[in-house]
């Protein structure tokens, strides 16, 4: 019991730092008024190749 009792702390621990950092990346992103777009087709090849990523404000 006490095994799988500290399993479970090791696994919570980062998981709620994950947590933390992408709920403080939301309240950033939405204070700033930024969000991010995916270029999914090849349409703007060769300058931005498909699946990049940009940062929009």
């Amino acid at each position: 019991m006490r095994f799988g009792r500290l399993i479970g702390e090791v696994l919570l621990w980062p998981a709620s730092l994950v947590g933390l950092v992408c709920i403080l990346l939301v309240v950033l992103a939405w204070t700033f008024n930024i969000s991010l777009i995916m270029f999914r087709t090849g349409s703007m090849e060769p300058t931005i190749p498909s699946g990049s990523v940009a940062v929009v404000r």
